[in-house]
């Protein structure tokens, strides 16, 4: 199975995962970096064994490519205008993940710059507020002009 997000979606950029039996790689597309989890026993992927297996790294890492370019993927390309000013923060396997995601933002209620359980469970009822024309789906633009209704409440 792969993953595969050439956009900046979460503070560690541009990003593709194989998984593939017991093990997935993540490859970091900004560091140029590989990341190696064995999931059956590391489920919160605290363990990465990239260093310590760099040949299964390296083979995992050809096989991602190899499938990236059969299936024409569209590759990461650099963001100029990225601004790191306006990101939340969540926290996952306890990293710091900075984001620049107007949900993520919106669904920070606090505006501290990170996600809390609380804030987590409430989505579902956020997110319905946000529908404004009850189609069960949130638009993009319902986000942002939820969100720009809380700027101007925060004045």
């Amino acid at each position: 199975m792969v993953f595969h997000f050439p956009h900046y979606q979460s503070g560690d950029g541009p990003q593709s995962a194989l998984f593939l039996g017991k093990h997935k790689l993540i490859k970091f597309y900004e560091e140029n970096r590989l990341a190696l989890f064995e999931i059956t026993s590391d489920i919160s992927e605290q363990n990465d064994l990239s260093k310590q297996m760099p040949q299964k790294a390296a083979e995992l890492d050809r096989l991602l490519m190899r499938y990236l370019d059969a299936v024409n993927a569209q590759m990461a390309t650099p963001n100029p205008s990225y601004d790191s000013s306006t990101t939340a923060t969540t926290t996952t396997g306890g990293r710091a993940n900075k984001r620049n995601d107007p949900v993520l933002l919106l669904l920070d209620a606090d505006g501290d710059g990170r996600l809390t359980t609380l804030e987590l469970k409430a989505i579902p009822q956020l997110l319905h507020a946000r529908d404004r024309n009850q189609d069960g789906a949130v638009t993009i633009q319902e986000v942002e002009s939820a969100r720009t209704e809380r700027n101007r409440s925060a004045k």
